[in-house]
């Protein structure tokens, strides 16, 4: 009787781990946090934007980087789709400087 209920006890026990539970559809509000790096100069691919920027503006890439915030909300139509709204915030202002001093400029333009 013992050398049976051993093997029907571990089947019934397999059985009810593999047995998938029934889905309940549920609302979700998430919360993120995450930070923007960009790659530095000497990682960049040809004709990268950034790089050309740099032949005629002065700025540090690191300074690109930036930290990021949001949030969203997700509600279920049905088993099968869901929908939601989210929102998320970063700000990051990089000063540029001109390569090309101010009084070269004015006298290229006037010799037009």
């Amino acid at each position: 009787m013992r050398n049976r209920l051993i093997p029907v006890l571990v089947l019934a026990c397999t059985a009810a781990v593999l047995v998938p539970a029934t889905a309940s559809a549920q609302q979700t509000l998430n919360f993120s946090l995450g930070v923007f790096t960009p790659r530095g100069e000497d990682a960049r691919v040809a004709g990268d934007v950034l790089n050309a920027n740099r032949t005629f503006l002065f700025f540090d890439i690191k300074d690109f980087k930036s930290a990021s915030i949001g949030g969203e909300w997700l509600v279920p139509f049905n088993e099968f789709f869901e929908g939601g709204a989210g929102i998320g915030f970063s700000r990051r202002t990089v000063p540029a400087t001109s390569v090309v001093p101010t009084t070269l400029k004015s006298s290229s333009s006037s010799s037009k």
